[in-house]
């Protein structure tokens, strides 16, 4: 997986917090926590007040991340606002908007000046070009569900209608090994996000999805390849957490079959539960240790990014006791703060909440 995907900081301190806090959080109300839906509707909130304000200060510093911050901050801000309208009617009109908001930030030449860095071509704009670009599926993914639930938007289904056809003429035009994130790097979880945002489009892509699964699973243990080599298609890294979670939760978005697969090798090899709280391992026990800007921090092995993707994951696979569970380790790492019926994640910041509001909003049992 990319560097896209980094999800949001937390202390280190976390197994002491944890370990302080579970005594509280083991008596909360398992069938609030457990729906999702008030935190995320107070959430949703906050992410259309700064997408109306403005997106500033997204990102550690550096170019290249701070870019890729910036696509996950409003992709995936994008996909939980439209989710929470399609079940708030009455929130409909400004969310509209600020979805809208968040997807035109990403069509800026600043926005997308750490993919034209490497690619040396805006993959956003010549959509002609047949390079991988499979960066775009992050922005694809929240186009296919803004379409949904707003279709009477016409810059959002213009938008849609574009990038959909340039994302499958580069599938048409590429093989997993070769529809890469950079030149030279190519992530299967990043793949699995533009597939699940081709097939919510209208694309049958059933054969490149059995293709890509021959490369991007693990035979022995179902869980998927964090990246392979572009000249051969091995794997040039292990199965990991955060990109199996990630790749699980976006499949399940399109109802599509390697979901559940994935999930099931999920909770096979990498779930770790204890008392009232769920967790998700970064890597199979017995496995090299990994830490990264793909895992975020690992803390006795267990990942943040993979934990906190999961959560997207365990609610379309209609998993409620899993989600109820890492719903509440999420509130103890992420610490939430809610004032005039809006709330956001203090130890998360925008990306953070962008993240979290779009996996509590995830439609139960969506695959």
């Amino acid at each position: 997986m990319s560097r896209m995907t980094r999800a949001l900081a937390a202390p280190v301190s976390f197994a002491v917090a944890t370990a302080l806090l579970l005594p509280l959080w083991a008596g909360r109300d398992a069938a609030w926590l457990g729906s999702g839906d008030a935190p995320a509707l107070a959430l949703s909130r906050t992410v259309a007040d700064r997408a109306l304000e403005g997106l500033s200060d997204v990102g550690p510093g550096e170019a290249r991340f701070d870019g890729e911050w910036r696509t996950v901050t409003c992709a995936f801000g994008a996909l939980g606002m439209a989710q929470v309208a399609e079940r708030h009617p009455e929130e409909r009109d400004r969310l509209r908007d600020a979805t809208r908001s968040c997807l035109q930030a990403l069509q800026t030449p600043e926005a997308r000046s750490f993919a034209i860095a490497a690619w040396g071509v805006d993959g956003g704009t010549d959509l002609a070009h047949r390079g991988g670009h499979a960066w775009l599926g992050y922005e694809a993914l929240a186009l296919a569900v803004s379409h949904r639930t707003f279709p009477d938007d016409p810059w959002i289904a213009a938008r849609h209608g574009q990038v959909h056809d340039a994302l499958v003429a580069r599938l048409n035009a590429h093989s997993p090994r070769s529809l890469q994130t950079y030149p030279g790097e190519t992530y299967p979880p990043d793949q699995a996000v533009l597939l699940a945002a081709v097939e919510l489009g209208g694309h049958d892509a059933s054969a490149w999805r059995a293709r890509w699964r021959a490369h991007a699973i693990d035979p022995h243990t179902g869980l998927l390849f964090q990246r392979l080599d572009p000249s051969s298609g091995a794997p040039s890294d292990v199965a990991r957490g955060s990109g199996t979670t990630l790749a699980a939760w976006a499949l399940g978005l399109a109802s599509l079959p390697e979901a559940d697969d994935l999930w099931t090798a999920i909770e096979t090899h990498l779930l770790v539960e204890h008392a009232s709280l769920a967790a998700i391992r970064e890597v199979p026990p017995g496995s090299p240790a990994r830490m990264d800007v793909d895992s975020g921090p690992v803390v006795l092995g267990l990942g943040l990014s993979a934990s906190g993707f999961a959560l997207g994951a365990s609610r379309a696979a209609g998993d409620r006791d899993r989600f109820t569970r890492l719903h509440r380790l999420a509130w103890v790492v992420g610490a939430p703060a809610q004032s005039f019926g809006r709330r956001r994640f203090v130890a998360g910041g925008a990306v953070g909440d962008a993240l979290l509001l779009a996996a509590e909003s995830t439609p139960w049992g969506a695959r």
